[in-house]
């Protein structure tokens, strides 16, 4: 159970790093727009909670 734990998390892990590359191209293309730029930083601090639980189990 705890291998499908990591590995659901590490996929998790994986799609935030995914948005975040997304969001940044299109920050890069058109500025520090909203939503993008909120939901950027709300990614950040998602990927590094899932982070976090994977670096304590």
């Amino acid at each position: 159970m705890l291998e499908n734990l990591k590995k659901a998390l590490g996929e998790a892990l994986d799609d935030e790093y995914k948005a975040r590359a997304t969001y940044r191209v299109v920050i890069s293309k058109f500025g520090k727009i909203r939503p993008f730029v909120n939901i950027l930083e709300s990614d950040r601090t998602t990927y590094l909670g899932i982070a976090l639980i994977i670096s304590e189990i």
